[in-house]
């Protein structure tokens, strides 16, 4: 990695989050070995851990047509006070546009927010981030699973 930064010469200026995200997706298109479906969705979970998107990295955005449908499901799923209650209790006062401003939602094709070897078996997962209660010292959003059923 140190060699490929050097070579292209991109020690020479400071990036965006953003940017580095894209530098990191190219340097792996030059491995052979890495699987790269797997890091994309790795890379594109990372990145929705540190902040809530508004644009994501070139080579790392989820199908325009699957984050409509994504956000179309939430503002409906949002406005049933019962999941609001078993997800999202902290939000229960909140309006669904009070909660989308907070909040993201995201489809994986790998169980991401496991460790280990779990995380790397293809299982369909969808992620709520809770981007006002964050926890612990690196203050990661909090993250709900929702069940592959309930999209």
């Amino acid at each position: 990695m140190a060699d490929y930064w050097y070579n292209k010469g991109l020690y020479r200026y400071s990036h965006s989050k953003i940017c580095i995200y894209e530098h990191l997706l190219n340097y792996a298109k030059t491995l052979d070995s890495v699987q790269m479906y797997l890091f994309c969705q790795l890379l594109r979970f990372d990145f929705v851990r540190h902040e809530k998107p508004g644009k994501y990295p070139e080579g790392l955005e989820p199908p325009h047509n699957e984050i409509k449908e994504l956000s179309s499901w939430l503002y409906k799923f949002l406005q049933n006070k019962e999941n609001v209650e078993q997800y999202l209790p902290k939000w229960q006062d909140c309006t669904p546009k009070q909660i989308l401003r907070w909040t993201h939602l995201d489809y994986y094709s790998y169980p991401l927010h496991l460790e280990g070897d779990l995380a790397y078996q293809k299982d369909k997962t969808v992620l709520l981030f809770d981007y006002k209660h964050r926890n612990g010292v690196k203050k990661r959003p909090n993250l709900i699973v929702l069940k592959n059923n309930r999209l």
